[in-house]
Parts: C-alpha cells; sequence; structure tokens
C-alpha cells in the first residue's frame, strides 16, 4: 500500500506547549509518523517512548539534551532515552516513533 501525504494538505495543530504544533502523516496504532513546527524558545517537555523515535530535521535548530540538531541532522532515540526538545530557531522537524509517548514532567 503506498501512502502519499502532500504538503498542500498539511494541517498543523496546536498542543498544551506554547510554540509546539503537530502534523501526522500517519498513524496506526502506537506507530506513526508526525512533523513538528517550533517557535523558537518552544519546548515540548521531557519524554520517553515505548520503542525507537527517529528524527530529522527540515529546518532551524532544535537541542535534545546535549544533541544540537541542525538541518540534515538525523537522531535515533530507544525506549528508555529521555529527552526532551528546545527549539534554538524556528524550526520543523520530522518524527517516526513505535510505541506510546511517555511525558514525564
Amino acid at each position: 500500500m503506498i501512502l502519499f501525504h502532500s504538503h498542500a494538505d498539511r494541517e498543523f495543530i496546536d498542543t498544551p506547549y506554547p510554540g509546539v504544533r503537530t502534523c501526522s502523516v500517519w498513524s496506526d496504532g502506537d506507530e506513526g509518523a508526525y512533523f513538528t513546527q517550533f517557535k523558537a524558545g518552544a519546548r515540548f517537555p521531557l519524554h520517553d517512548h515505548q520503542g525507537p523515535e527517529s528524527n530529522y530535521l527540515i529546518s532551524g535548530n532544535v537541542r535534545f539534551g546535549d544533541m544540537n540538531m541542525l538541518p540534515g541532522d538525523f537522531a535515533q532515540l530507544g525506549s528508555g532515552d529521555l529527552h526532551a526538545a528546545h527549539a534554538q530557531t524556528d524550526s520543523l522537524l520530522y518524527t517516526v516513533y513505535r510505541g506510546a509517548l511517555l511525558i514525564q514532567e
């Protein structure tokens, strides 16, 4: 099955976290992918996943703890790798995940 998600069809929704908006690309139970828009200075709280999370930074600058992601950077985190995201500039991140999101804060 081919899944196509056009840029023109993307609808970002607000999250409970100021300056953080998401757009789901696909979801199947506890697996899926989404885009996250960050405004400069926005934070996504400390969290974990029950499985791996892969992140690709499209634009901007986002810190995950000691990792400073720049456009084109890729990071994969596993279950138990607690992390938070802090946008240094307006940013766009693409995330693929497996396992439920577990917010710690």
